[in-house]
């Protein structure tokens, strides 16, 4: 202790009193009662107050951001997980402390319907903050949520994925279970969140696919109505029309040459009218007669030769040379007149099939051309019919996919510790406290030592002043 003895000299009251070598040790033999009052009663100040103050325990869960994927069944899911870096880890610290979060944590446990959880705090101090603020708590939800929010504690453990979640209550075993809640309904939501997200997409796609399928019923008909309409079976046919035009132009090329064939026979047995005309020589009736009109001839020239031409048996044989010849004549001209009939008929009707091969070529023709607008028409509503077809197949496909993983999402985090009920309280700090009491002790008992020194030094400096005077 350093005291000033300027003011001192000529004094010899103060010098005995601060000027003396064991001053110190005479500082502490006089004060220590004083001091040790009142170090003592600071001390039982701080023993009083860890006796009275409420006891608070904190019940601790931990969950990990866990970057591993669980996947069921391999697909494209609708809600992508979360790629845990410090901006997604900040984020889900502000989704832990919504009070979203602990209205859900509160009905879970029940604690909206604990009478002792959601009463408003009694007290001097609380009653006169509800005084200032106009009124105490009317609603019991917001009680609740107030109340679970004031006690929690949600930080990230160092630079890693792994979040804390701590509760601080009167009771250790519900801070615990609030604690343990917290974390599961955080793990729970995030499965809820990826199945509301997911069955909302199916049920949209399940909408769409509805949609999509009228569509093509609608296109399909208007195809077959279109097909029933023109004949056409698809809109491949005009190259079948192409082969059924080559077809029948070779047809028609065969029936020309066929007709121009019989007219050239025609124009031949028109020309050929004797005798010896093929339809002559060719006729059985014409040879026959022919053969016995040698016979007879033969005859005749042996009867002229025995009885000379007036004989009545040579006359008798010239008559039937006569007839024979007459009969020859008719039946050579019967003969070329079939003839003729027949090479007519048969250029008649190789003209007749030359028209209808031509007939049926130009209609076949007419009917390509005409099918050729038709073509494209078709090969457009069957584009659209195979497009449609093409997205409603995709659409349920992946309306196939969500429907299967509906209900078989996995949560982006887990738990890795769950709380246990604490033993030792966490507020107040009994070890810290006592200690820091025992140290505030001794500098009270100091330093009320020291206000004593002074105020003697006040007093013997007044009193020389007096006697001085």
């Amino acid at each position: 202790m350093i005291v000033d003895l300027e003011p001192m000299e000529g004094s010899p009251a103060l010098q005995r009193r601060f000027a003396q070598p064991g001053y110190i040790f005479t500082f502490a033999t006089e004060r220590a009662r004083l001091m040790g009052i009142v170090a003592g009663g600071v001390l039982l100040l701080v023993l009083l107050y860890l006796l009275l103050a409420p006891r608070e325990y904190s019940g601790r869960s931990m969950v990990i951001i866990d970057p591993r994927k669980q996947e069921a069944i391999k697909s494209d899911p609708v809600l992508s997980g979360l790629e845990p870096d410090a901006t997604v880890v900040e984020t889900e610290l502000q989704m832990l402390q919504s009070r979203s979060l602990a209205e859900q944590v509160g009905k879970d446990l029940g604690l909206d319907r604990d009478a002792d959880f959601i009463a408003p705090p009694s007290g001097l101090l609380r009653g006169l903050k509800a005084l200032i603020r106009g009124g105490g708590q009317t609603d019991p939800g917001r009680g609740m949520t107030d109340k679970l929010l004031g006690g929690l504690d949600v930080a990230r453990v160092g630079t890693s994925y792994a979040i804390s979640i701590g509760w601080t209550g009167d009771d250790p075993g519900l801070a615990a279970r609030i604690a343990n809640q917290y974390a599961q309904r955080y793990i729970i939501n995030q499965v809820d969140t990826k199945d509301s997200a997911t069955a909302q997409v199916n049920s949209k796609i399940r909408d769409r696919l509805d949609e999509i399928r009228k569509q093509l019923t609608d296109a399909e008909a208007r195809v077959v109505a279109f097909r029933q309409k023109t004949g056409l079976i698809s809109a491949m046919d005009p190259a079948n029309s192409s082969v059924q035009i080559g077809a029948l132009g070779q047809q028609a090329a065969l029936a020309r040459a066929q007709a121009a064939e019989q007219a050239a026979l025609l124009a031949a047995a028109q020309r050929a009218n004797g005798p010896a005309s093929p339809a002559a020589q060719a006729s059985q009736a014409v040879q026959t007669l022919r053969a016995q009109q040698g016979t007879i001839e033969a005859r005749a020239a042996e009867l002229n030769t025995r009885y000379g031409p007036q004989h009545p048996l040579v006359q008798q044989v010239a008559e039937q040379q006569r007839d024979i010849a007459a009969m020859i004549d008719r039946e050579v001209a019967l003969a070329n007149r079939g003839a003729q009939d027949a090479a007519r008929a048969a250029a008649s009707a190789a003209g007749s099939r030359a028209g209808s091969s031509a007939s049926s070529l130009g209609t076949a023709r007419g009917s390509f051309a005409a099918n050729n607008v038709a073509t494209v028409r078709l090969a457009e509503l069957e584009r659209d019919a195979a497009a449609l077809t093409e997205l409603y197949q995709s659409y349920l496909s992946r309306y196939k996919e969500t429907g299967v993983e509906v209900g078989m999402q996995s949560p982006d985090a887990r738990i890795i510790s769950r709380a246990v009920p604490p033993f030792d309280p966490s507020s107040p700090n009994i070890p810290l406290t006592f200690a820091l009491g025992i140290l505030l002790a001794l500098f009270a008992g100091i330093g009320a030592g020291i206000i004593a020194e002074l105020l003697l030094f006040v007093k013997l400096k007044r009193n020389e002043t007096a006697f001085v005077g």
